[in-house]
């Protein structure tokens, strides 16, 4: 037992890495790009936090990004120490928590759509459109999967598909430019 846990907290290690890294790659541009969308669950954290700190004292200017990009890594940490206690089973927080952010992110899409097309064209607005596409089909058949073969490698990717998409592409920048 003592084993699976030290295995379980490996997986969860790298990928709060992974995780770290799509949160990085959003906004390694410094703009929305078809590569770096900008996405605003790291990257209005990272605004936010830049603009008190590093914008007043410049000692605090490099904490903004590096701190923005941990934060969905941590909250995957969290989010996921208890996948272990019913490992194969999908919790239900998750069965809630996704869906609804699926249908806020196709809102977003949906009444960002002219303002993508006037400021970062069409083909960078269809590219956010089809990545994000592409992430909730993954994520419905993983959910899928790990409901027929309730195991916790497929338990674990579903959460770890999620969590890439909320830090890379989920609610990309859309818009003019602050």
């Amino acid at each position: 037992m003592e084993q699976l846990k030290k295995i379980n907290n490996i997986y969860t290690l790298l990928g709060a890495i992974i995780i770290g890294i799509a949160s990085y790659a959003t906004i390694s541009a410094g703009g929305p790009e078809i590569y770096a969308p900008f996405s605003l669950s790291v990257a209005l954290p990272a605004i936010l936090l830049w603009y008190p700190l590093g914008y007043q004292f410049s000692f605090f200017q490099f904490l903004g990004w590096p701190v923005a990009c941990s934060f969905i890594p941590v909250i995957f940490i969290f989010w996921t120490r208890k996948l272990y206690i019913n490992e194969g089973k999908v919790p239900w927080r998750s069965v809630i928590f996704f869906p609804i952010m699926m249908l806020l992110s196709i809102v977003f899409l949906a009444t960002s759509w002219e303002y993508g097309l006037k400021y970062q064209g069409k083909i960078h607005t269809l590219a956010m459109y089809g990545c994000n596409l592409l992430f909730w089909v993954m994520m419905i058949f993983l959910y899928l999967i790990n409901r027929k073969k309730q195991k916790f490698i497929f338990n674990f990717f579903f959460h770890l598909v999620s969590f890439i998409w909320l830090a890379w592409v989920a609610f990309p920048w859309l818009g003019e430019l602050l």
